[in-house]
């Protein structure tokens, strides 16, 4: 089997400055690589902020976070549901059935970001899985069943609730409980 079911990626570019250089200098040359980006590769996100100082560091910081999430919501709504799902999806709803991670209330992406992990085990991706593992933990994302307040005692009501749902009803091969837990157990063994 050929496992490859990565998301894409998409660029953005944020244009910094500093006191001794002009902001419309920085401005000028973000467009420049903008324009230069998509005429060779496609399309990048632009943040209309130059960078300057921490006021503008967090205004850039915010219009990129807003254009992840307006895009993500034009994406869920204008495709069809077979094209916005995927397991990692489909393991969130699963965990849904966990009272323990619901009591503590863990959010969506919290708890796709474990996820995403088990996406990866599975799908046998073990360079992306180290790169997110290692990205996960030093931010402080969860990358064990105790950071979500699950144990693998609650793995069979996850899995069995992970696979009745439309998540995975398109999906370039068959996804099994035994390689959902498998894979589990495998991000429970990971000490690096």
């Amino acid at each position: 089997m050929n496992f490859k079911n990565i998301p894409d990626v998409k660029l953005g570019i944020v244009a910094v400055s500093r006191d001794c250089f002009p902001m419309e200098l920085s401005a000028g040359r973000r467009q420049a690589v903008v324009a230069a980006y998509k005429e060779t590769y496609g399309e990048i996100y632009e943040c209309p902020t130059t960078v300057e100082s921490e006021v503008h560091m967090r205004k850039a910081l915010e219009e990129v976070i807003l254009g992840i999430i307006v895009s993500t919501g034009f994406v869920s709504n204008l495709v069809g549901i077979d094209l916005n799902t995927g397991l990692a999806h489909a393991c969130y709803n699963g965990f849904t059935v966990c009272r323990s991670t619901e009591e503590h209330g863990h959010l969506h992406g919290e708890i796709v970001a474990y996820c995403i992990l088990i996406l990866l085990k599975v799908d046998h991706q073990e360079d992306e899985f180290k790169k997110i593992y290692e990205f996960s933990k030093n931010m402080g994302f969860p990358v064990k069943l105790a950071d979500i307040h699950a144990t693998l005692d609650d793995m069979d009501a996850v899995i069995t609730k992970a696979l009745s749902g439309i998540d995975v009803r398109k999906w370039p091969y068959e996804v099994t409980p035994d390689m959902i837990l498998d894979a589990v157990k495998k991000i429970e063994e990971v000490s690096f």
